[in-house]
């Protein structure tokens, strides 16, 4: 994601908690898949971190998730499942539950574990929104309540590169047998960059739904969820190809931005203007990038298509992107083909082949949502380049009456 105009960046996320206490620091040694900062173990390759011997493993041991809908019992045997899927290296369409490595800077332990949102999408839980952790019940019958959200921690892991695990080893231990058991049990919660976390982990509560609020004029005019999102879409297939970078060539799920429009009423207005806001605070388009300022969508290029020529998308709005260039410079090669399709907020795909330079990947077997790593909603537009489809889409503000 272009990082130009976005309006804070992100550090440590502040996090509500109930009843916690101590601090725990971490640094990533693996983080899989995406950016990574590799710190070297001199003694042993904590690359994955797992125990070599899986058949000790507690795998009996379970926590709960409350998804809103059901009440799924976890089992370590579960996670190792999952987890194998990801180190055997599985495709982008299947679903795994990603390993990661993190130093315990307190215990000086090496902590690893499952991405906590790979766990949630592993389970069919795709648009949480408010979530708590909360702990087994100590000898004084206490537990420790850790509140945050999935928009927050999508920011942290994915934005900020912070990972958020389930822990359930230590130095190639089961976290229970490791020198932090009594304090762990089989199942933790630790996060890099985070004051607190929550240790012997008992349940995970999803309160209420990833919803995307639609602000007329800075005030919310209609909240959507996945109810409102996800249910009776029709699949689009949309493809462009650019041989300087991506190409793109997918079937997608989602409900069209004009439809959205149409719930507030504002298309009665002569024109009005359209900005996408993503969970961390970033906006597409913004008019107050010092790179590459864009206008806000207007109307006509929201209700019906960007507008061509027959061929190409033409400059109106300023919202052009070439193609089939060097891949080194942006003005260069030919401006995007044209097409009649409409902007789509997006909940599902599946590639038909694209690729990296013109390299096709292999087809899709089936769709897949999209997750927390790049959803669970993102922009499609139809007539621009995937570098301008915004991902963790939590806000669409329109402004009336708009030039």
């Amino acid at each position: 994601m272009d990082i130009d105009g976005k309006d804070a960046v992100l550090g440590i996320l502040v996090i509500a908690v109930v009843g916690l206490a101590g601090g725990l620091g971490f640094v990533l040694i693996s983080n899989p898949g995406g950016t990574q900062i590799i710190t070297q173990c001199p003694e042993v390759d904590y690359l994955y971190g797992l125990p070599d011997d899986w058949n000790i493993a507690p795998n009996s041991s379970y926590f709960t998730l409350n998804n809103g809908t059901d009440s799924i019992t976890i089992y370590l045997s579960d996670i190792l499942e999952g987890a194998k899927k990801f180190l055997d290296g599985c495709e982008e369409w299947e679903k795994c539950l990603a390993v990661q490595t993190v130093k315990d800077d307190l215990s000086g332990l090496w902590i690893t574990g499952v991405d906590v949102l790979d766990v949630l999408a592993y389970y069919d839980t795709n648009f949480a929104g408010d979530l708590t952790f909360t702990s087994l019940e100590d000898n004084y019958g206490a537990t420790d309540v850790l509140e945050t959200s999935a928009y927050d921690l999508v920011g942290k892991m994915y934005e900020d590169d912070e990972p958020v695990i389930i822990g359930i080893a230590a130095n190639k231990t089961w976290l229970e047998a490791s020198p932090i058991g009594s304090q762990c049990g089989n199942f933790s919660l630790f996060g890099q960059a985070m004051e607190t976390s929550c240790k012997r982990l008992e349940t995970i509560d999803v309160l209420n739904n990833w919803t995307v609020d639609v602000k007329v004029n800075g005030v919310v005019n209609i909240t959507l969820g996945p109810e409102n999102l996800t249910s009776g879409i029709i699949p689009i297939d949309y493809s462009y190809i650019d041989t300087g970078w991506f190409n793109y060539n997918r079937t997608y799920w989602g409900t069209n931005i004009s439809d959205i429009i149409s719930y507030t009423g504002v298309d009665a207005y002569a024109n009005f203007g359209v900005q996408f806001v993503a969970s961390d605070g970033y906006k597409l388009p913004n008019p107050y990038s010092y790179r590459s300022p864009e206008a806000l969508y207007n109307k006509t290029e929201v209700m019906d298509h960007l507008p061509h020529n027959g061929t190409h998308i033409i400059a109106l709005g300023n919202h052009t992107d070439n193609v089939n260039g060097t891949g080194k410079n942006p003005s260069d090669g030919i401006p995007i083909a044209a097409t009649d399709l409409r902007m789509c907020l997006v909940f599902a795909d599946r590639e038909l082949s694209e690729g990296f330079y013109g390299d096709p990947d292999p087809v899709w077997p089936n769709r897949r949502f999209c997750g927390y790593r790049g959803g669970p909603y993102q922009l499609v537009v139809p007539g621009r380049i995937k570098a301008r489809y915004l991902e963790h889409i939590k806000e669409i503000r329109i402004t009336v009456p708009y030039p």
